[in-house]
């Protein structure tokens, strides 16, 4: 019961802080990245050259209050699933910048590109990267043996991040 507490808790403070970054998207004084990570600079609210607990508390706490939208001091599922959905149209928004070859401010289907098309698209590359033997088709096996690189890659990525990020939600540092 305490870990699914713990895991909920975390849950919730990494959506909200994430929700407050889209509210936050070009306050520069938040110290947001392309990753919507506060900078080092900008965690050190003194620029004493470290980043104490209280300076990380404080960032987590104008987070919350970004997406705080009523300033009663939680934060509803409508308050959070409203920065989420901030967060997927500024998404959205940019994909179509990419994509829009024709400046139209929407995207046709064949502006998305075809699997194997053209060596520079997305989904050429990934085709030609799943299909090993090079018949211009995915067999089951290719299919499956992709399948597992990326399930074999998702979980390293999470634990890459778990290590990294080991002690930073509970207000504790990690000094090893």
């Amino acid at each position: 019961m305490k870990r699914t507490s713990l895991i909920i808790g975390l849950t919730v403070l990494t959506i909200a802080g994430t929700a407050a970054m889209v509210q936050a998207k070009g306050n520069r004084d938040m110290g947001m990245d392309h990753a919507n990570r506060p900078t080092f600079e900008q965690l050190d609210a003194d620029g004493d050259g470290k980043v104490t607990p209280a300076e990380m508390e404080a960032i987590r706490k104008t987070r919350f209050d970004l997406v705080d939208t009523d300033k009663n001091g939680s934060l509803s599922v409508e308050e959070m699933t409203a920065a989420r959905a901030a967060k997927q149209q500024d998404r959205m928004a940019k994909m179509i910048e990419r994509m829009d070859a024709d400046k139209n401010g929407t995207i046709e289907f064949d502006e998305m590109g075809r699997p194997g098309a053209d060596k520079g698209d997305r989904a050429a590359k990934r085709m030609a990267r799943v299909d090993t033997d090079k018949d211009g088709a995915i067999s089951k096996a290719e299919f499956d043996a992709a399948e597992a690189k990326m399930a074999e890659r998702q979980a390293n990525r999470m634990e890459k991040h778990d290590r990294k990020h080991k002690g930073m939600h509970s207000g504790q540092m990690d000094t090893q």
